[in-house]
């Protein structure tokens, strides 16, 4: 769910011989996937389609959502878990990996209109675990397996990226986007950065199973 370009497909597909049904809101993504999976010689077991969540037909064995759940809303939680759920075959997993909030501040944060919705990811919201676990315990059949949070780790891939944009920023001017951007796209890596090291935010993965 929210295939992006494609890269955690064509993982599964080449490594564990999975056929694999990525379905995202962005043309461009898909085209460019589809155009991956061809290159790779696996656009026999990876299909793209442009198609939102809650109207995928079929039964699947697993399914995977990798940092997309941020821009589910929270007035759609239980929409998003319940099609999860009606998709997935007893027995089968769900892997969500989303960043997070702590649930202390979930509810005054949801209100609030900071930088980052305002500038960056217009109606996106960091999910609140205890929201997660309440919304899948009310609405669906799936049972929590694990769960850890990584991000610690994610402070210094921020890191890397927020030297490697630096280090291109004469291409980036090259492509039409102007110093203020620059600035803006550098104080977003680099706030994101301090957020994750200091634990003011996390990265949740969440393994769950549906129950027969």
């Amino acid at each position: 769910i929210g295939c992006g370009w494609g890269s955690f497909a064509l993982h599964a597909a080449t490594h564990y011989g999975v056929e694999v049904h990525g379905i995202s809101l962005s043309r461009k993504q898909l085209q460019l996937a589809r155009e991956r999976a061809a290159e790779a010689g696996l656009g026999d077991r990876c299909r793209f389609d442009y198609v939102d969540y809650r109207n995928v037909q079929g039964t699947y064995d697993h399914v995977v959502s990798i940092e997309m759940f941020e821009a589910v809303g929270h007035e759609y939680y239980r929409h998003f878990f319940k099609a999860v759920d009606r998709c997935l075959r007893p027995g089968g997993r769900f892997f969500l990996q989303t960043i997070t909030i702590p649930d202390q501040r979930y509810d005054r944060y949801r209100k609030e209109f900071d930088f980052i919705k305002k500038h960056i990811f217009p109606g996106g919201l960091l999910a609140s675990l205890a929201r997660i676990l309440e919304t899948t315990k009310q609405h669906t059949q799936l049972r929590l397996l694990a769960m850890r949070d990584i991000g610690t780790h994610y402070a210094p891939t921020l890191h890397e990226w927020r030297q490697r944009f630096l280090a291109a920023l004469p291409q980036v001017r090259a492509l039409g986007f102007d110093t203020r951007f620059a600035r803006l796209w550098e104080f977003y890596l680099a706030s994101c950065e301090a957020a994750f090291a200091e634990r003011h935010i996390g990265d949740a993965q969440l393994l769950f199973e549906r129950q027969s």
